[in-house]
């Protein structure tokens, strides 16, 4: 009989199942078939869980749920939300910023300063001068 890997494991078990699975249940899944040693089942979960995340035949629904890929409808899949207080990053401009941006672009001569729009190239030699002396 062929030994199987963790990952043939896991499949076999979730193609039984109907529903997603919580990883807690691959977890008690995977200590029952005693793979390793007790003392090194932290650092193999820890991998395991990695090589789950990148292998294209599972599907992760969020809620720490997962499926076989096969099984899940991408329609299905909730996009996750973000509260706009706790998210932190500015990747998506918003319909203004975009605008904002789209106005500066038009016109390569205009700087903004102080939130006003400046035309840099009127700027004469006596300005630049006075500029260089601070």
């Amino acid at each position: 009989m062929e030994k199987k890997t963790p990952i043939q494991i896991v499949i076999d078990f979730m193609s039984k199942k109907k529903k997603p699975v919580a990883f807690s249940e691959i977890v008690e899944l995977l200590r029952s078939k005693q793979l390793v040693k007790e003392e090194e089942f932290d650092e193999f979960i820890n991998n395991f869980y990695d090589e789950m995340s990148f292998n294209a035949e599972f599907a992760f629904l969020g809620d720490n749920m997962w499926a076989l890929a096969n099984k899940v409808d991408f329609n299905d899949i909730k996009r996750a939300e973000y509260d706009e207080e706790d998210d932190n990053t500015d990747m998506i401009d918003s319909e203004e910023e975009e605008e904002e941006n789209a106005a500066l672009n038009a016109n390569d001569d205009a700087d903004i300063y102080n939130g006003e729009q400046i035309d840099i190239t009127k700027q004469d030699d006596s300005e630049m001068e006075e500029e260089e002396e601070y």
